[in-house]
């Protein structure tokens, strides 16, 4: 399952993994830093804006940010460090949106939730990363009212879990797609590609004791690549491209893999250091994605004059 699991695809994605461990090699060793899993709390109204529900649950920190405690919040456990909420636009004074963030972190360049005509109601669902004083914020670009509901909290993990796994970027939110970018929007019934830049992708195996289920897949134009020609610097995003080819197929990229897993040491752990070594080469692999997923933005920006991968 390693050796399926390492491959690459020719794709930018921010890395969200919602499987469980399909490995018994050294679960701590392969965690990437800040790994968590999710945990469902009682559904909870956490905060209202409006003055006809009593204005309650959040303190104003900016003439357009109201900052929300997850931390107090019924059954939240106290090590939490990341919410998923429900935001709701109620009334908006004109077009808008609203920004949902780690408190006291810089204003991301994305939005959570978008109303495009003056009144309306409209809801999202985020998951967001815990500010360091255990809240939320939240920027509303125009006037408007907002209600915040909690269903669920992520907590640290230092092994395999079942329940969904979630590792936040370093940089924050990244927005990796914009058609107001390119010019143009998408037309009904229309269906637009969003290119993914060193996606790993995933394989079930034969004989396999457990049960994968696809979560999203690329599309069918998509190409594999040679974990090495990623680990092994510097990068050739060049190269890549001159060399891409339609693998005719989808690739899966993310999957959720349940049931009893059978273990790669059925007789304990191998004396040798194999395994390590091949935890720390896969560590390696991760640290290389960021800046080759930029170094492809940089290239397709030249090639072809667009701001992201198009």
């Amino acid at each position: 399952m390693r050796a399926h699991a390492l491959r690459l695809a020719l794709a930018l994605v921010t890395f969200v993994t919602a499987v469980g461990a399909v490995a018994a090699a050294p679960a701590a060793a392969a965690l990437p830093a800040g790994a968590s899993a999710y945990v469902a709390v009682t559904p909870q109204r956490l905060a209202d804006t409006r003055p006809s529900q009593g204005a309650y649950g959040f303190t104003t920190v900016g003439a357009s940010t109201i900052r929300v405690d997850i931390l107090g919040g019924e059954g939240v456990p106290a090590n939490a460090t990341a919410a998923v909420v429900n935001v709701t636009i109620i009334g908006a004074g004109g077009k808008g949106y609203v920004t949902v963030y780690p408190s006291g972190e810089g204003l991301p360049t994305t939005s959570t939730v978008n109303s495009e005509v003056a009144g309306r109601t409209i809801a999202n669902m985020a998951h967001v990363k815990i500010g360091a004083n255990g809240s939320i914020d939240l920027f509303r670009s125009t006037s408007m009212n907002l209600a915040v509901d909690l269903v669920g909290v992520y907590v640290p993990v230092a092994g395999g879990v079942s329940e969904g796994r979630l590792t936040t970027l370093a940089s924050g939110a990244v927005r990796i797609f914009d058609t107001r970018d390119r010019g143009y929007g998408v037309s009904a019934g229309s269906i637009t590609p969003v290119n993914l830049g060193t996606a790993g992708i995933l394989h079930p195996i034969d004989g396999a004791t457990t049960t994968f289920t696809v979560l999203m897949h690329s599309s069918d134009e998509s190409m594999q690549i040679d974990r090495m020609r990623v680990a092994m610097p510097p990068p050739d995003p060049p190269g890549m491209l001159d060399d891409y080819v339609s693998g005719g197929e989808p690739l899966t990229i993310a999957a959720r893999v349940s049931g009893p897993v059978k273990t790669a040491y059925p007789d304990g752990p191998p004396e040798d250091e194999s395994a390590e070594g091949e935890m720390l080469a896969l560590q390696q692999l991760v640290d290389l994605q960021e800046p080759l997923a930029s170094c492809l933005n940089r290239l397709f920006r030249h090639r072809f004059g667009c701001r992201e991968l198009c």
